[in-house]
């Protein structure tokens, strides 16, 4: 295991990295999201390690298997694999609202779970990717910094954003001079390009 402290980008998967059709699990609604290799290519370029960090509490409502989920990610991984894009590590929360673990967002049990998989993070270094302010709080709680992509809502035009839903945990998260918003992957990693320079 590395023991070197690591600078890692923490990727939120549904509505960042692929298209958000609701509950996602079937390969054949997978598309990757907007500008995904543009961004991804940036923040590679940059140095940073990719993690993975997934809420899928379809799981645990009965929509789909882990099976099905475990099929998903690798399929997510070889695709961006073939932009010459490796995935140091994959986690996921298969829990739903109020079954008391700590791995689901914002809880910092996924990051944990990351740094148990590839040994000692630079949190302060490091950042976080998500469509929801629980994806910005879970990244800031350990210290490192945040974007919030506001590309809507299953990645449509429509102008409504999954962030918008949950105001307060929106507003504590926007007052953090670590969180910073974008329009999608791309933006972001210019974003986070631009914070360290």
């Amino acid at each position: 295991m590395n023991t070197t402290l690591q600078k890692i980008i923490v990727l939120d998967r549904d509505g960042v990295l692929n298209i958000d059709v609701g509950y996602t699990h079937l390969i054949e609604d997978f598309k990757l999201g907007p500008n995904v290799v543009e961004g991804l290519t940036v923040l590679k370029d940059l140095g940073f390690k990719f993690a993975i960090a997934t809420g899928q509490s379809g799981i645990s409502k009965g929509k789909y298997t882990l099976d099905v989920m475990h099929a998903f990610n690798n399929h997510l991984v070889e695709e961006l694999a073939k932009h010459g894009f490796t995935v140091d590590a994959f986690v996921f929360c298969p829990h739903d609202k109020g079954e008391g673990c700590t791995c689901r967002k914002p809880g910092i049990g996924m990051l944990e779970q990351i740094e148990a998989k590839i040994g000692p993070i630079d949190w302060a270094s490091s950042w976080g990717i998500g469509d929801k302010p629980a994806d910005s709080k879970m990244i800031l709680t350990m210290g490192g910094n945040a974007v919030l992509v506001e590309s809507g809502e299953h990645n449509n035009s429509t102008g409504k954003a999954y962030w918008i839903e949950e105001p307060d945990l929106l507003a504590e998260v926007q007052a953090n001079p670590k969180n910073f918003i974008a329009h999608d992957l791309h933006a972001a990693a210019l974003v986070i390009q631009k914070q360290i320079a």
